[in-house]
């Protein structure tokens, strides 16, 4: 059976991602790139993991059948554990990630083609959020993106 069109986008999301490398020109080179599961948390330098949340409520279009639009956040978290002998200011390392997966996930919105342009329209940046760990062990940089999915009403599998 094919997934649902939100679960598409989900993997047009974390395919851009996966492309933050220094050989396709970006900054840095992310070490994985994952979607979120509850096994087990293990931040490593460069780990990005993506996950989805909901904003707001579904829009409605009436019709046989209606449509409804989804707006979806994309929250790309990705991890900051540099040696306790780089020099590289963190914030300046957490500006040139958010920058690089900005870039990766963007580069393709308007293009008519790809599946993260054509799975979702609406698309826009949201301010990114940094966290450090309680233990001090790590920082965090958390990138999100918002963007909106129509599908049938009685029918998640049809895109609109």
């Amino acid at each position: 059976m094919a997934d649902p069109i939100i679960e598409q986008l989900a993997a047009a999301v974390l395919a851009e991602v996966a492309t933050v490398t220094e050989a396709n020109n970006y900054n840095v080179t992310l070490s994985d790139v994952v979607r979120e599961t509850r096994i087990a948390h293990n931040p490593r330098h460069l780990l990005a993991v993506i996950r989805q949340d909901y904003d707001d409520e579904i829009g409605i279009e009436h019709g046989n059948p209606a449509i409804i639009t989804i707006p979806v956040v994309w929250i790309v978290t990705v991890y900051i554990l540099n040696s306790d002998r780089d020099t590289t200011a963190i914030d300046k390392l957490m500006n040139i990630v958010w920058a690089d997966v900005t870039k990766a996930v963007t580069k393709n919105w308007n293009d008519g083609t790809s599946a993260i342009d054509t799975l979702s329209y609406g698309w826009q940046v949201m301010a990114p959020q940094a966290f450090e760990s309680g233990d001090g062990g790590y920082n965090q940089i958390v990138c999100r993106y918002r963007s909106l999915v129509r599908v049938n009403e009685n029918d998640p599998y049809t895109q609109r």
